[in-house]
């Protein structure tokens, strides 16, 4: 024989899920930024010389990351060269869409053609002339 039993009542009710929800967006939205960011200061800062997984260089590394911002940009420029710059633009854009809420029903799909743009941006920065600070053999599209 079954007894009527009470059902639960929910551990947070609906405004304080729908509060902790766009705080944990907008948490995760700072987290993506703050990937953009560290992706643009590895890239402002990259010298050829720094010592990297692909090259060997001098023992003090000029990154301003470090040692991991020397082995994430070296591969970086070495193959999309400035094209390498739309991958922080994206990190970027996408934190701040994110954080203010437009658009994150819709960025799974649309990060779908995130590569397609950094190769984009690869085959633009291939067309340019290199500039005198330019010290690669490569085009500034990268390989």
């Amino acid at each position: 024989m079954a007894y009527p039993t009470r059902g639960r009542d929910p551990f947070l009710d609906a405004g304080t899920q729908a509060f902790l929800e766009r705080r944990g967006v907008e948490a995760l939205g700072l987290c993506v930024s703050a990937v953009g960011v560290a992706f643009a200061l590895a890239l402002a800062s990259y010298a050829p010389e720094d010592s990297a997984w692909i090259s060997a260089g001098g023992p003090e590394i000029q990154n301003w990351l470090g040692q991991i911002g020397a082995i994430v940009a070296a591969p970086l420029i070495k193959i999309m060269g400035l094209g390498s710059w739309s991958i922080a633009l994206t990190f970027l854009a996408w934190g701040l869409r994110l954080i203010a809420h437009t658009g994150a029903d819709r960025m799974i799909m649309r990060l779908i053609y995130a590569p397609i743009f950094w190769a984009l941006c690869s085959l633009y920065a291939a067309t340019l002339t290199p500039i005198s600070s330019w010290s690669h053999s490569f085009s500034m599209g990268g390989l």
